[in-house]
């Protein structure tokens, strides 16, 4: 390969958007070559440093900040388990710049773990720029009562191989074990949510909500702390490592690039490239990640005392970056508490399992945790010029749950990951201890779209650009940060910045963190200093974190998480026994209905005189009768032709016979609608969307 990062002119990899209930793939292809794309600097003239990106104003970016889940029956400890109704409160926070009117926030998923979400959309109003609220009420659903995570209830379905409890193996199960899971298995359902408002009535980025269900967390009543480095004193609580040594061949390196670089794929854009490995062929290992001290060619930088973490190198005392790296920091064990005295008027309240643990401090209920991540940065790092602005290196931070194997990308509330990566030529990494790796897709059978799941590469969003790595101070030198301000540090140049994470999912766990960094390749060319030669130059200065703090964790006491084993049967339910529970019943008292009657669909004639539909009674309840509307086409559109007739009102029948002849030149048009305890359904729409309607029938 030749010098230089050039990206493939006319071809774009997949974008992802959440569109209604489903998370959608819209795939198309970029207009015009690209070939003349050069590599940005990032200055404060060049970047704009106190104007967030155009992206995110563009986008109508408000984001979910919090989720708090209570269930409100069952054993009431913050999880959602089988039968149990529960309520999410979501906080959200205002991204756009811009105040925003009429916001919604919409919620909903297909994973059949989740029976209904009784209010799947809740009104905000107005939304201030830089503001954060939580929803005035809470998202209530019913967890299905076979989402089971482990117990004696799971079964496999044989043959076809189905769980009782909707796990999915490859292939059918064989067996019950086959089914039942650990509290360390992937068991748990994903929310899609869609936040619009009338500025923006489509949302920019895709969010979702994850819900780990069926568990029960123990922990040791007491103190809690919060975690905090600064790193002065080393790397005692992290390790650096890399993922990058010993894989400098295609072999070697194969599973571990993104989708699109795969060089042994003709629909890639990195095909037959012969280089296309971490590391380099000598077998150099050049983890960049290092103590950032006073003795550093800069004479050192830190938001507090004298030290932070770096990910860069100083060759000849300039600042830049290794190429063709995946390298990261590694945290030591944290354990989160699970459950905190919520009236504790300490700023760490106290552990708790039970409301009587809280007695000694202040008392109030016993609820879930809420931990935090923050961190403090400065990010500089190498961006294609131009209004797109994609990174060709790419920084993110990822959570693994102490006995798991898969570590999961972890997504900022707080000055957000800034940009999204672009599909190019060059070969870029991605790590498959995340569950994916460069052969899994999101259209397996389309060649034109080689992109899939991972960590960092497109369509992703990394850390890229926040702060400032140069020149003094500035309270608006914040580059892409979302939400700044400004940080000052105490040592050294340059402005932070502080990004902050949810982790509630990981409650009552005991995790590690990690910050992985991924950089591009070009040849065996080792930094970007050899490449460009371009120093004194911020755009390769790198990713500098000090500060790291997670709040609500319990020191060296160990959290215990296990599958919850308690009878829920007996919980309120469905109490009419029409098969849908009561949250999701509009008419909880009646055994015959359950939800108001879709639109009818299968009309068609069984012989020349009988028309016939296909019952709507599993989608409505067994109670579902149906009313026949009949008209003449030439009086269209329904509901305004003085013939119109209602020619079989409220039938339990899914058939009726018309023995009535339209007459020489002239056709009769049928619509069929259900009705139950619920209501009355629907015509359906005109092809403009239009609900019909008519008076015909009552």
């Amino acid at each position: 390969m030749g010098g230089g990062i050039v990206p493939r002119a006319g071809r774009r990899a997949p974008s992802k958007q959440i569109l209604a209930t489903l998370l959608l793939l819209m795939l198309g292809a970029i207009g015009g070559s690209r070939a003349g794309s050069r590599i940005e600097v990032h200055g404060p003239a060049a970047s704009g440093s106190n104007a967030a990106p155009e992206a995110l104003v563009r986008s109508g970016l408000v984001l979910v900040s919090a989720a708090e889940l209570a269930d409100v029956n069952g054993d009431r400890d913050g999880f959602a388990d089988t039968n149990e109704t529960v309520e999410l409160l979501l906080a959200i926070s205002n991204k756009s710049l811009q105040d925003l009117t009429g916001v919604v926030v919409h919620v909903a998923t297909t994973d059949p773990k989740i029976d209904c979400i009784e209010n799947s959309a809740i009104a905000v109003g107005n939304l201030g720029a830089a503001s954060e609220v939580f929803l005035a009420q809470p998202f209530r659903m019913h967890v299905s009562s076979l989402a089971d995570r482990g117990g004696p209830a799971v079964t496999c379905t044989n043959p076809g191989g189905t769980c009782s409890n909707f796990v999915q193996r490859p292939g059918g199960c064989g067996a019950d074990a086959d089914c039942r899971l650990t509290p360390l298995d992937e068991y748990a359902v994903t929310l899609q949510v869609v936040i619009s408002s009338d500025q923006f009535p489509v949302q920019g980025r895709p969010q979702s909500v994850t819900l780990d269900l069926d568990l029960d967390a123990m922990q040791p009543a007491g103190p809690i702390t919060t975690f905090a480095d600064g790193f002065e004193s080393g790397f005692g609580n992290f390790s650096p490592q890399s993922l990058d040594t010993g894989q400098a061949t295609n072999a070697l390196s194969d599973g571990k690039r993104c989708q699109y670089n795969d060089p042994d794929n003709p629909d890639s854009y990195s095909f037959g490239d012969p280089m296309c490995y971490l590391g380099f062929a000598s077998g150099a290992n050049l983890n960049d990640w290092h103590l950032h001290a006073t003795s550093s060619p800069d004479g050192g930088r830190a938001f507090l005392g004298t030290r932070s973490a770096h990910f860069g190198t100083h060759p000849g005392g300039v600042d830049t970056m290794s190429m063709s790296q995946m390298d990261l920091l590694r945290s030591r064990v944290l354990n989160l508490a699970a459950r905190i005295c919520r009236d504790d008027p300490a700023t760490d309240k106290r552990a708790c399992s039970a409301d009587a643990d809280c007695l000694a401090s202040g008392g109030g209920p016993c609820v879930g945790a809420r931990p935090e991540l923050t961190f403090k940065q400065q990010t500089a790092m190498i961006v294609e010029a131009g209004p797109s602005r994609h990174p060709a290196d790419k920084a993110v931070v990822q959570a693994q749950i102490t006995g798991a194997t898969a570590w999961t990308k972890l997504f900022p509330y707080r000055n957000v990951y800034d940009e999204q990566p672009w599909a190019y030529s060059n070969c870029s990494f991605d790590p498959v201890d995340d569950g994916n790796s460069e052969d899994l897709f999101f259209v397996p059978y389309d060649p034109s779209f080689p992109a899939g799941p991972s960590s960092t590469c497109y369509p992703e969003f990394v850390f890229n650009h926040l702060g400032s790595t140069e020149g003094p101070f500035g309270a608006g030198n914040v580059a892409n940060a979302s939400d700044g301000p400004g940080l000052q540090g105490s040592l050294g140049p340059g402005t932070w910045v502080e990004s902050r994470f949810d982790l509630s999912r990981y409650r009552g766990r005991s995790i590690r963190l990690r910050f992985l960094i991924s950089t591009l390749k070009d040849a065996d060319t080792p930094t970007y200093e050899a490449l460009f030669m371009w120093n004194p130059e911020a755009s390769d200065d790198g990713w500098y974190i000090d500060d790291v703090q997670v709040s609500q964790t319990l020191g060296a006491a160990t959290p215990t998480v296990t599958s919850d084993i308690a009878d829920n049967s007996a919980l309120p339910a469905d109490g009419d026994g029409d098969g849908a529970p009561d949250l999701c019943d509009c008419a909880p008292g009646n055994g015959t209905a359950f939800a108001l009657p879709p639109e009818a669909s299968g009309l068609a004639w069984s012989d020349p005189t009988t028309l016939a539909w296909s019952s709507l009674a599993p989608m409505a309840g067994s109670g579902t009768h149906y009313d026949v509307l009949r008209g003449l086409t030439s009086e269209f559109p329904v509901g305004s032709g003085p013939s119109e007739l209602c020619l079989a009102p409220d039938v339990a029948s899914t058939t009726r016979t018309d023995p009535s002849a339209p007459g020489a030149g002239r056709a009769f048009y049928y619509l069929v609608r259900g009705r139950n305890a619920c209501g009355v359904g629907t015509y359906g729409a005109t092809s403009g969307g239009t609900q019909r309607t008519s008076g015909a029938c009552p």
